[in-house]
C-alpha cells in the first residue's frame, strides 16, 4: 500500500472512530435551550437580534449580538426535509466535527509524518470534551472547529505551494467563523498576533503583494459581511456585548481550562453525578459500560492533560526543532487566545469558551512527538507513541464514564430528556397558549413541536421581578387569560430559583387557585416539569 492510500485509510478510520463514538451519545440527552437557540431564526424570527431585507424577504442575520444565523441557514432545510428530532439536530454538528478531525489529521500529516498524525489524531478523536461539545453543540462550537481546522490545513498547503486558493479559503473560513460566533475573535486575534510574530516575513509579503492580499482579505470580508452589516446598522454592538456581562473569578476560568484539558469538565453538567429516580432496565451494552467504569475506578480525568500541559512546558526544547516556528506559533496562538479570555469580562468561564482553542494543544503535542522521534531516532517515537496510546486509553475511559453515568443516572435537568414528553402533554391540551415561566423550556417546546404550539416567549423569570411594574402587569395579564397554561420546573430543578413559588404566590394574592394539570418525568422517573393553570 503506497503512502497516499495509507494516509487516506488512516484518515477515514480516525474520522470514522470519532463519528461512531459521537453517534452513541446522540440520544442520551434532550435538546438543551442554547443547543436549539438557532431555531428562533425560522420559528420565531421576531425574537432574534437582526434581520435584513433580501429579495423582498426578511433574512435572519444575527440571533444575538455576537451569534450569527449561519447554523440556522444550514439546519432549516434539514428540519424541513426530515423533521425535528435528535438525529436531525445532532448529526450535522457531528459531521462538521468529524471533518475537523480529518482536516487536523491531514494538516499534521503534511506538516510532520503519518505516524505522528495518527498518534495525535487519536488523542483528539477520543478527547471527551471535544467529542461531547460537538455532539451537544450548545456553544455552538462544531462549525468553529471546522473553520479552524480548515485554516490550519489551508495554511499548511499554502506554505507548500504558495497557491492563492489556500489564502482565499483561509480568509473565507475566518469571515464565516466570525459571523457564526463573534467570540472566536479571541482565537483569531491571538492567532493573528502569533502568526505576525513568528511568520513576520511571510505575512508582510502577503500584504505587500496586491493579488495575495486580495485573495486573503476579499473572501474574509465576504464571509464576515453579515456581521459587518449588522455592526454598521448597530455601531459596535458586537464588541460592546463581548466585553460585557458577569465576570467569573479568575480561579473559575483556570478550573474550566483544567476541566477541558482533562476531559471531565462536563461530568455533573450534562450528565448527573448522583443517582436520582429509579434505575433503568439496562441493556447489555449499558451494563458493560457501567462494569468497565467500576473496574477503571470511575475515572474523571484523562492522562491527556499531562501530555498537553507538558508540551507547553517543553516548548523551549522545540526551539531547535525543524518545526520550531510551527510549534511556537501554535503555542502562542493558544496562550494569547486564552489570555484574551482571561482578561475579557464574562469570557472563559464556560467549557464552550475554552474548547474554542482546540485542537491547538493537540497540534503542539504532535509537533512535540515529532521532535522526540527526531532526537531519539531509535526509540523516541516508540516511547512517545506508547505515552500517547496510554493517554488515548484514558480518554476512552473518561468517555465511557460519561456513557456509564448516562445509563445509571441520566442527564441533568439542564439537559433533561423530559422535553419531548412535556411537549406531547402540551399538545394534548387543545387551544391553549403556553407560558414557560422558567429558563430552558421555551426552546425545547419550540423544537419538539416544530413551532406548532403557541408559546409566549421572552418572559421567563418575570414572576421573580414583581416589584417591577412592567413585570407585574405582564404576570397579571397572563393570569386573567383562561387559555394560558404555565410550564415550570419542579422544585430543585429550577434555573431561576424560586420562580415557581413566586408565580403561585402572586396568583394566590390575586385570587387565583393553582391547578396542577400534569407532572412530567424524565427517563429515570424524576419529576422535571409541571403544567399549571390558574382559575378563580
Amino acid at each position: 500500500m503506497n503512502q497516499i492510500h495509507s494516509t487516506y485509510l488512516a484518515c477515514a478510520c480516525l474520522a470514522g472512530l470519532f463519528f461512531l463514538m459521537g453517534v452513541a451519545f446522540i440520544p442520551l440527552t434532550g435538546a438543551q435551550y442554547d443547543e436549539v437557540l438557532f431555531i428562533s431564526a425560522f420559528i420565531s424570527p421576531s425574537q432574534i437580534e437582526f434581520s435584513a431585507d433580501l429579495f423582498g424577504h426578511k433574512a435572519p442575520v444575527m440571533l444575538m449580538t455576537y451569534l450569527g444565523a449561519l447554523k440556522a441557514f444550514i439546519m432549516q432545510p434539514i428540519f424541513d426535509l426530515a423533521g425535528f428530532n435528535h438525529r436531525t439536530l445532532r448529526f450535522p454538528p457531528l459531521i462538521f466535527a468529524t471533518l475537523s478531525v480529518a482536516l487536523f489529521f491531514l494538516a499534521l500529516r503534511r506538516l510532520v509524518s503519518l505516524r505522528v498524525a495518527v498518534a495525535a489524531g487519536l488523542l483528539l478523536a477520543t478527547d471527551a470534551a471535544y467529542l461531547l461539545t460537538s455532539v451537544y453543540d450548545w456553544g455552538p462550537v462544531a462549525l468553529q472547529h471546522l473553520f479552524l481546522c480548515a485554516i490550519l490545513y489551508c495554511g499548511v498547503r499554502y506554505s507548500e505551494d504558495g497557491a492563492r486558493r489556500w489564502l482565499a479559503l483561509i480568509g473565507l473560513s475566518t469571515g464565516l467563523a466570525l459571523w457564526d460566533k463573534a467570540t472566536s475573535v479571541w482565537l483569531f486575534t491571538g492567532g493573528g498576533l502569533a502568526v505576525l510574530l513568528v511568520f513576520r516575513k511571510e505575512t508582510f509579503r502577503i500584504f505587500r503583494t496586491p493579488r495575495l492580499a486580495a485573495a486573503l482579505i476579499l473572501p474574509a470580508l465576504l464571509g464576515g459581511a453579515p456581521l459587518i452589516s449588522y455592526n454598521i446598522v448597530q455601531p459596535l454592538a458586537t464588541a460592546l456585548k463581548i466585553v460585557s456581562g458577569d465576570d467569573p473569578p479568575l480561579v473559575i476560568k483556570v478550573r474550566m481550562m483544567d476541566g477541558t484539558l482533562d476531559g471531565g469538565g462536563l461530568l455533573g453538567y450534562v450528565v448527573r453525578d448522583l443517582p436520582q429516580g429509579r434505575p433503568l432496565s439496562l441493556r447489555p451494552h449499558q451494563k458493560a459500560s457501567i462494569w468497565l467504569s467500576a473496574k477503571a475506578g470511575a475515572p474523571r480525568r484523562s492522562f491527556q492533560q499531562v501530555i498537553l500541559v507538558g508540551c507547553f512546558l517543553a516548548l523551549p526544547l522545540l526551539l531547535w526543532s525543524p518545526h520550531r516556528r510551527a510549534a511556537l506559533c501554535t503555542a502562542l496562538a493558544f496562550l494569547f487566545g486564552w489570555a484574551l479570555m482571561l482578561m475579557t469580562k464574562g469570557a472563559g468561564g464556560s467549557l464552550h469558551h475554552t474548547i474554542l482553542l482546540w485542537p491547538l494543544p493537540h497540534l503542539l503535542a504532535g509537533l512535540t512527538l515529532a521532535e522526540i522521534a527526531r532526537r531519539l531516532p531509535e526509540r523516541g517515537f516508540a516511547i512517545g507513541a506508547a505515552v500517547f496510546a496510554f493517554a488515548t486509553a484514558t480518554n476512552l475511559a473518561v468517555l465511557n464514564q460519561h456513557y456509564a453515568q448516562f445509563a445509571a443516572y441520566g442527564p441533568t435537568s439542564t439537559w433533561t430528556n423530559a422535553g419531548r414528553p412535556l411537549t406531547e402533554a402540551l399538545g394534548r391540551l387543545k387551544d391553549r397558549m403556553v407560558y414557560p415561566v422558567d429558563w430552558g423550556a421555551s426552546q425545547q417546546i419550540d423544537f419538539y413541536a416544530g413551532g406548532r404550539l403557541g408559546v409566549i416567549r421572552g418572559a421567563e423569570g418575570a414572576p421573580l421581578h414583581l416589584d417591577d411594574p412592567d413585570a407585574r402587569r405582564f404576570v397579571e395579564a397572563m393570569l386573567v387569560r383562561p387559555e394560558v397554561v404555565y410550564v415550570t420546573h419542579t422544585e430543585g430543578n429550577e434555573a431561576f430559583n424560586g420562580v415557581r413559588a413566586k408565580l403561585i404566590d402572586a396568583a394566590s394574592k390575586l385570587g387565583f387557585r393553582n391547578y396542577l394539570l400534569e407532572t412530567v418525568f424524565d427517563s429515570h422517573g424524576v419529576p422535571i416539569f409541571e403544567i399549571h393553570e390558574f382559575r378563580k
